[in-house]
């Protein structure tokens, strides 16, 4: 389609009516803006390059970006199972410092550690008979949580070490 010709046909038409009106020949000021914002309007849009440009740099970020959650995912599992070696290791302390014996409720190592926890230990004798300390359900997907606690059986302790 060729915008020129009906810009030409639009201009006069335009003109027409404009002469009419003012009894005028020549086309007034009005008329040269309406001129020119029909020319730009003409011309608005995105070209095929500039389409195809804008396509390849989505696809330079895309490829920066995604390797990049993959190892988001791994921080996100290493600091999940930090904070679930803390609690674990905080209650156990606990239920040591209210009385109960960690190797006599089966605490050996890390593994049994965390199952004694997510199991829950209730304190017999004391001030605090009766009472269960536990962390409820802990994840030890990949063996993680338990890298991070020790048990130290001469002070009846859970360490947790980052």
């Amino acid at each position: 389609m060729n915008y020129k010709y009906h810009i030409q046909c639009v201009y006069r038409h335009l003109a027409f009516r404009l002469s009419k009106t003012t009894n005028k020949q020549q086309p007034s000021k009005n008329m040269k803006n309406i001129k020119l914002n029909l020319k730009k309007t003409a011309k608005a849009g995105f070209s095929l390059v500039e389409m195809l440009v804008v396509i390849a740099v989505i696809g330079v970020i895309a490829a920066i970006a995604i390797p990049n959650i993959g190892s988001i995912n791994d921080s996100a599992k290493a600091a999940s199972a930090q904070r679930n070696a803390q609690s674990v290791a905080s209650v156990l302390n606990a239920a040591a410092a209210a009385g109960a014996d960690l190797g006599g409720e089966g605490v050996t190592d890390s593994e049994s550690a965390i199952s004694v926890a997510a199991a829950g230990i209730t304190v017999v004798g004391g001030p605090f008979s009766g009472k269960n300390f536990t962390t409820g359900t802990v994840d030890n997907a990949e063996s993680r949580v338990s890298n991070h606690l020790t048990f130290d059986s001469a002070n009846n302790q859970v360490s947790y070490t980052p």
